[in-house]
């Protein structure tokens, strides 16, 4: 595999940890929200969709990335007479 197919496997692996740290992130705080009882508080709601935006921004654009990468890997793999990779997200 070529230097560049390593480093978009590499990118790859790190921005599929980045999208799941950042769902996982999203989870705990839903949970701890719902585990405390606030979300019926206005104010909660407020700060709690803002967050929740945000953060789903950011893993909307890891997604992008990481989708991205799998490509320039898949191009790579296929060069060097391999099948390409599956990836689940």
């Amino acid at each position: 595999m070529s230097n560049l197919g390593a480093r978009a496997g590499q990118d790859l692996e790190a921005l599929t940890k980045e999208f799941w740290d950042r769902y996982h992130e999203w989870e705990a705080i839903v949970a701890e929200i719902k585990e405390i009882g606030l979300e019926n508080f206005p104010y909660v709601n407020d700060v709690t969709r803002r967050t929740i935006r945000e953060l789903m921004a950011q893993t909307s654009g890891a997604v992008q990335r990481t989708t991205e990468a799998a490509r320039e890997v898949n191009k790579a793999r296929i060069a060097a007479g391999l099948e390409p990779i599956k990836i689940d997200l």
